[in-house]
């Protein structure tokens, strides 16, 4: 029996392999759209030719592929506003660092910091000119009101602002967020000056949707305590800004932190709560596609109260389509539907490729699907109660198998006891949902009863604790794991190669993953030999303040003024090289390395005048009031 459906496959290999090579090499749209029409004719008659003769079968699949990739990359450019050069799009009628009077419908609320208040919304006029794209709303601390607080999507602001470019990271090895935000098609971003805020009075259907939300954010925050309240909200409604920000790490300390995102989960644990309700209804004849449609609506529905945002919006797609393939009785049926979900929304968005919300959702639930059924039949205990506990166990360690590389790429550690907290956490998440979705219909109705208030404020608390407890034990958290791209690659690879084998387990295949492994190694041995080799400086850069940084192997000499902790912006530096042994120095007057002197000035401007210092370069901190040309005279630069 096939595993997958070979040209579903490859249509989809096809058309990730076309949006990868568009996001590396842009290649004229002229190119693209010639090549994708001729290709689309081409393989028409292609497979016209196939049905009629045999012969015409050959080189089929290939056909396919290279037509999915020549359209991978026509989906990209129509998505690109700086490939397609919509005339249409702000960027092309706004010019940086100048002030216009703008109109733009809010989407979300993007984060909320000392600084000020971000906003995500559609662009709909410039200088009272038609425009169209997504922008970044900057409201600067002095200018949040309790209008600015109150704004939700579908609202209007109408302000005069300055528009500009997102900025590049301007630190090695800092988050690129300019690149985060152009991968959810926005490209620039607009300061706040003044502004007034129309709301809108003819309401739409997600319009209705969040004012639902935010009626039963209020119910929650009204009927219970600020920690139950808090995750009660991330769980059910997607709201995290309220949750506390060290009862989140300790999530990702414990390996937990997967049960906060609403994705596949929690989509899971609804489509298990609807199947148990709908367990009295036949699964035979008009029945079953009934039950399909029942179990349909209500998952669509927890998504739309869930904030419809693209984790849920995925999961919910990804569960609709297995679930499809469950309806039509295809044992192998499963795996196409992923595929065919997983298709479907790169084509309304290519660039969810990137989004590694999408990566880990599907990473997971295929590889729960690939191993768990071959790990269960490792051994069945007859005690149910056992069986319910080992087969949770399985579920979690078969997803680690595919997500676990990508993890680390990601996040650059491992807590090994996240089967621990899996253990924990899953089987009391589920009396949490529950209890909370009947809370909110009750609360919605005023006759919400104590004892359900109790149990569930308990129950949050005892999850809470025991995931903190999970957190703390430091000795079981691997942190700071060195994971670059060729070893991503070489580890899919592996896993590849894995997959394969579990279903062909023949001897070239066995051969193929002791070669993999090898490779793994090979790659690993090469970056353990550059990481203690490789000597470097580093300037990195905070508002006024200066960070440096000298790395000898894996020895990290980091010189900064305040010498309590390290600045938190070397922290990915530190991540992505795997360094252990650091030492804090306070910022010295002159730095030695590599043979060469340099002078360190801050914003006194002092510099030593003797001759007998030799200055290679000069690192300015700050900005200090000197005259260059008499310093240049005075110091005693190595030529």
């Amino acid at each position: 029996m096939r595993f997958v459906n070979i040209p579903i496959l490859t249509i989809l290999l096809g058309l990730i392999g076309g949006i990868a090579i568009t996001d590396v090499i842009v290649p004229s749209f002229l190119f693209v759209i010639n090549s994708s029409l001729c290709l689309l004719a081409t393989l028409t008659i292609h497979y016209l030719l196939a049905t009629k003769r045999y012969a015409f079968r050959h080189g089929i699949l290939f056909h396919i592929g290279l037509t999915s990739v020549a359209v991978g990359m026509l989906i990209m450019y129509l998505h690109t506003p700086t490939y397609n050069y919509n005339p249409k799009h702000y960027t092309q009628k706004l010019n940086t660092n100048e002030y216009y009077t703008l109109e733009a419908e809010v989407i979300e609320l993007i984060s909320q910091t000392n600084y000020g208040t971000t906003f995500k919304a559609n662009l709909l006029t410039a200088n009272h000119n038609n425009t169209e794209g997504k922008i970044l709303c900057f409201f600067p601390s002095q200018t949040i009101t309790n209008d600015v607080k109150a704004l939700v999507p579908t609202d209007r602001l109408i302000f005069v602002g300055k528009y500009t470019l997102i900025p590049p990271p301007k630190n090695p090895y800092q988050f690129n967020y300019k690149r985060y935000m152009e991968r959810k098609g926005v490209l620039g971003r607009a300061e706040v000056i003044t502004f007034s805020i129309v709301k809108n009075n003819t309401v739409g259907f997600m319009g209705n949707i969040e004012k639902m939300r935010s009626h039963l954010t209020a119910v929650i925050n009204q009927n219970f305590n600020r920690e139950s309240a808090a995750l009660l909200n991330t769980l059910l409604l997607g709201k995290r800004s309220d949750l506390d920000e060290n009862i989140y790490q300790q999530y990702v300390d414990a390996g937990a932190v997967h049960i906060l995102a609403i994705s596949g989960l929690h989509v899971g644990i609804i489509t298990a709560i609807l199947l148990l309700l709908l367990q009295k209804m036949p699964n035979l004849g008009f029945y079953r596609p009934l039950r399909y449609f029942i179990l349909l609506a209500g998952l669509w529905t927890f998504a739309l109260i869930a904030g419809a945002s693209p984790s849920v919006l995925r999961a919910t797609i990804m569960f609709s389509f297995v679930g499809l393939g469950t309806l039509i009785r295809r044992k192998q049926g499963r795996f196409d539907a992923l595929m065919l979900s997983m298709l479907f929304l790169l084509l309304i968005n290519p660039y969810y490729l990137y989004d590694v919300g999408f990566q880990l959702s599907y990473a997971a639930v295929f590889s729960i699907m690939k191993f768990y059924p071959v790990m269960r039949k490792w051994w069945q205990p007859e005690n149910k109660y056992i069986r319910w506990i080992w087969s949770l166990f399985l579920v979690g360690l078969s997803a680690q198998i595919v997500v676990l590389p990508i993890s680390l790429y990601y996040f650059h550690q491992f807590p090994i006891l996240f089967f621990v907290a899996n253990l924990v956490v899953v089987p009391l998440l589920q009396p949490i949902l529950i209890g909370g979705i009947i809370a909110l219909c009750l609360g919605s109705l005023g006759i919400l009863p104590y004892p359900i208030i109790f149990v569930l404020e308990k129950l949050i608390t005892l999850m809470n604790i025991l995931v903190a407890f999970i957190a703390h034990q430091e000795m079981f958290i691997i942190r700071n794991i060195p994971f670059t791209t060729p070893l991503l690659l070489s580890s899919l690879v592996i896993v590849l190669v894995l997959i394969i084998f579990v279903h062909y387990r023949k001897y070239k295949v066995s051969v193929a993953l002791l070669v993999s492994v090898l490779l793994f190694q090979g790659v690993l041995f090469y970056h353990k030999y550059q990481l203690e080799t490789t000597e470097e400086m580093l300037v990195f850069s905070k508002y006024k303040d200066k960070i440096i940084t000298i790395r000898q192997g894996n020895k990290l000499n980091v010189y900064q003024v305040d010498t309590t902790s390290i600045n938190p912006i070397v922290n990915n530096y530190i991540k992505s090289k795997g360094i252990s042994d650091i030492t804090l120095y306070k910022m010295p007057y002159i730095l030695r390395f590599k043979q060469k002197n340099y002078l360190l000035m801050d914003s006194l401007g002092v510099y030593p005048k003797s001759k007998q210092v030799v200055i290679d370069s000069v690192i300015f901190l700050q900005k200090p009031k000197i005259n260059l040309d008499r310093m240049k005279r005075d110091l005693s630069l190595r030529q």
